[in-house]
């Protein structure tokens, strides 16, 4: 019988060597404006359009903040600067499971150790210290970077959701992913490999990619 339960995200900052996860805050408003809210490229597949003005970007920022069943983190770069956000949301606590979505990095986020660092930062947390069972990535069948990212993670796909949503005018079949707390410890440790020095040159080219080989006999096409 399964007895434990997994915990509500605390407002403990996530650290990491090339990024930190803090909780979403007020005073983070108006730097993910000027990174992200001011971008409408990087709100492609996102469910909300990009904002016309900073008070509506804000007012949504704080819906996320208030939000009982998400927990949204920003990136702050070594650098003190903010390089987007991420959510740990749909949080479900009587049966240990959970989502991350809202993945909105800018141009210093984007394929960099740092966004690779956010996920599993995230993902090491959900499953060690907050006691989930399972972990889904959820995305639009198009968007074929979330696609590749979930996999590169180690997530496990597991089905469509054919016209799932009608987004911005245009139907939306929904691809789901998963990743559980038994596989964590495997995946972990492909990370911990990826993450050394020994895998990076003298100006922080990565020698070998992170790939996912642990379902590789489950691989589908997915175009």
């Amino acid at each position: 019988m399964i007895t434990s339960k997994a915990v509500l995200p605390t407002s403990a900052i996530l650290a990491g060597s090339h990024v930190s996860l803090e909780p979403l805050d007020q005073k983070h408003y108006k730097e993910l404006w000027e990174e992200n809210g001011t971008k409408p490229e990087l709100w492609e597949y996102v469910l909300s359009s990009a904002f016309s003005s900073f008070e509506e970007f804000a007012k949504f920022l704080k819906t996320l903040e208030e939000a009982g069943s998400n927990k949204t983190y920003v990136c702050i770069l070594k650098d003190g600067t903010i390089g987007g956000y991420l959510s740990l949301m749909n949080i479900d606590l009587e049966n240990s499971r959970a989502e991350i979505g809202r993945v909105l990095f800018g141009s210093k986020m984007q394929k960099t150790t740092a966004s690779t660092e956010s996920i599993f930062l995230i993902m090491k947390a959900a499953f060690e210290d907050l006691n989930f069972r399972r972990l889904e990535w959820r995305c639009n069948s198009l968007n074929q970077p979330s696609i590749k990212a979930a996999n590169r993670y180690g997530f496990l796909f597991e089905g469509r959701l054919r016209n799932h949503m009608i987004t911005k005018g245009k139907s939306r079949d929904t691809l789901i992913f998963s990743m559980l707390q038994e596989e964590w410890c495997q995946i972990k440790a492909k990370f911990e490999k990826w993450f050394s020095p020994e895998n990076f040159d003298e100006v922080g080219n990565q020698k070998f990619a992170l790939q996912n080989t642990i379902f590789d006999e489950m691989a589908i096409n997915l175009v």
